[in-house]
Order: C-alpha cells, then structure tokens, then sequence
C-alpha cells in the first residue's frame, strides 16, 4: 500500500486491505487523513496511533464515497459531519465498524473504529484485579441495591470492566438492563438501550422509564450531569444495583465530581459500595523484550531498588516494531466500608476529603503498576507515561 500510483490503485480492493490489515493487527481505530497532495493513513494499535501507509491524493474523493456507501450515508453531503456503521466479512464472521466522517479543510476525515468483540475476555477473574479487592468487588456486585462506579479516562477499557462484571452475575432470574452510546457488546440476555436522538427524551428521562421497567440491574453508560447523577443515586437507594462510569482523574476524584455535581454528602455515603479507577499499560512484546537497568528517575517514580531487574524492548515484526503487544488494564480501587462512609459525611471540602481517603485506598495505582514493572509486563517508561 506504500507509495502506489493512481494508475497502481484498485480503491475497492485498497479499502478492503486496509481494513483487514486493521483487525488483523488488532487495531482499534483507522485514520484516513487527506492533506494537500497526500492521503496519511495511520492505525491506533495498544492504544498508540502509528503511521500505515500513504495513498494518492487522486484518490480521496473515491474512497470517500465508497466507505459513506458501505455505511449507508449520504454520498453527495460533504459539508457536514456523518456516522454510520459498516458490517464487513472477515473470515468465518462479521466485524461491526464505526465510521465517523468529518469535513475539514483538505477534505473528509474518516475514522474507522473497529468494534472485533470475540478478543475481548469478559471473565472478572482476568482483570487484573488483586485478590482481596477482587472478593470485594464480587461481593458488590451481588448485592441487591447501591451505587457502583467504574471510572476512568476515555479508552481505559471502563466498558469491558462493567461487562466483565455483568458476565460474572448474569442470570436469568435478573433482569439487567443498560443504557449505552453506543453499545459495544452485544450480550444475549441483557436489555440493551441504545441512546440515540430518536428517543427524543434527555439521559434522565430515558433512565426514569427504565426503572419503571422493575430492572434489577441497571447499567448507566456514562453519568453525565447533576440530574442524571441525582437519578443514579435515587435509584441505588431504593432496591437497584447501579453500575455506571465516569470521566475522572482517580478514585478519590470521583466522590469529589459527584458533590461538585451537588449530590449531598449523606446520600453519596449511603448509596456508594466500589469505586475503581483505571490506566492501561502496554504489555512487552514478549519476542524482543530485553533486561534492562532503570534510570535514576524511574528508581526514584517508582521507589525501585538500584538492582531492580526491568525490562524493554526494541521492536520486531512480531509487535510491527512497536515494542509492544495488547495491553492489560491496572487498578485503583476505593472499597466504602463504615469508617469511609463516616469521612465522607463530615468532610466538606474537596481537599480534606482527599487527604483523609488517600490512605484508604485499598489498591494503589503506583504499587500495582510498580508490581506489572518488576513482573516484566510493561517498561518503567510506558508506565511513567501512563501515570503522568
């Protein structure tokens, strides 16, 4: 696909390469970016955008239309943003992807987003989660009312968590209902809503109907304001299990989100059960990883002893030279037990409730992260990064 000619390029058939090579390097997102006299395709691989290939600018308008067709949007609209879904064959199977178009000023972006769901491990046990916090987090997902909040920034696999847990306590004596944007497993059993603006309802009226639909389970996608937020914990208080997510920065961060929202303290306290916060870590590529000696700064980040045995790696076909191969999520997670619930109601500001909970943390991020280090899972440098 490097350099090819107008004359050299069959559009069809480069769409549909490109495509495979995107799943088969289990990319998460193509990005067809046109410029003035070159189209730049680069793929969002463990969570890194890296550049593909180069396409002929005589090609743009082309490909363009042929991706709006096979999404079903419109062809002749080039000054506003579209979205659409694409449904291709890959060998024994259909991928669902994502196509989001938007007009700039060399043309259209394209970002393909490629939802292949059979990689994804569902099984709560494979997490990552440490053992105790894992008992823990078992236990409350078993139980029969509360709030539980899984948080995270955008990408940090939020979404497998939540659905991870749900596979954990599936039954048919439950009715499990979730409210998504858009909804990224397909899960026999499970009530799935799809926001969109053909509901013509807002996300706290949308979520009030459901709970008039007796769910036991709800599961809110992202909780996105003060109304929906003060639904959320109205329902966790009177016979519902709420697992929802949150944009946040940590653990702590997202009790402090919640009374910036206005929900009062003595509700939060009450309705709180779990909060975990998460990174992803790039895991070496186990082919080209190399021992190596820790630099100063990392001895120092991560309170590493001088002869600590890490690891690096220089890149080889097996990861497409990146050094890397998938990524594992890492934890932080806050369990509200009796003596949190009392902080959380006598403490009034953000500051002092960040002090007094910052040792009660039950899975610190800096040690887990300090144990994928010395593990030989991920480099001191990706984990600096990920914790910057």
């Amino acid at each position: 696909m490097f350099g090819k000619t107008k004359e050299q390029f069959n559009t069809v058939q480069e769409i549909d390469t490109l495509i495979r090579a995107g799943i088969d390097l289990g990319a998460s997102d193509i990005h067809i970016e046109p410029f003035e006299d070159f189209i730049r395709v680069r793929l969002r691989i463990d969570g890194t955008l890296t550049k593909f290939s180069v396409l002929p600018i005589a090609k743009r308008d082309e490909i363009t239309a042929i991706l709006k067709v096979m999404a079903g949007l419109d062809s002749t609209q080039k000054r506003q943003s579209q979205d659409g879904k694409i449904k291709f064959a890959y060998l024994d199977m259909f991928v669902e992807i994502r196509i989001s178009v938007l007009p700039f000023k060399y043309g259209e972006k394209i970002v393909l987003r490629i939802q292949n769901t059979e990689r994804i491990d569902l099984n709560i046990d494979n997490l990552g989660i440490n053992e105790n916090c894992l008992i823990n987090f078992k236990k409350s997902i078993t139980s029969k009312q509360g709030l539980i909040l899984i948080t995270g920034s955008t990408g940090t696999g939020k979404t497998t968590t939540v659905y991870s847990a749900l596979n954990y306590i599936r039954s048919d004596e439950l009715n499990i209902v979730t409210l998504e944007d858009p909804i990224e497993y397909e899960i026999p059993g499970f009530i799935q809503i799809q926001l969109s603006k053909e509901l013509n309802m807002n996300y706290a009226d949308i979520l009030r109907a459901v709970l008039r639909q007796d769910p036991d389970i709800l599961v809110i996608g992202e909780i996105r304001d003060t109304e929906t937020a003060k639904v959320a914990i109205g329902a966790a208080l009177t016979g519902h299990l709420i697992i929802a997510s949150l944009h946040t920065n940590d653990s702590i961060d997202t009790i402090v989100r919640l009374r910036e929202m206005g929900i009062e303290a003595y509700l939060i306290a009450a309705a709180l059960k779990f909060i975990s916060y998460q990174i992803l870590l790039r895991i070496l590529c186990p082919t080209c990883k190399r021992p190596s000696t820790p630099n100063p700064e990392h001895i120092a980040m991560f309170n590493l002893p001088e002869d600590a045995k890490v690891f690096t790696s220089q890149g080889c076909k097996h990861c497409n030279n990146t050094g890397f191969k998938g990524r594992k999520p890492v934890f932080e997670i806050l369990i509200i037990d009796e003596e949190i619930i009392d902080i959380l109601a006598t403490t009034t500001t953000g500051y002092n409730l960040k002090k007094k909970l910052k040792h009660r943390i039950q899975s610190n991020l800096f040690i887990e992260t300090k144990k994928q280090i010395l593990a030989g899972v991920t480099s001191c440098t990706e984990a600096a990064k990920q914790l910057m």
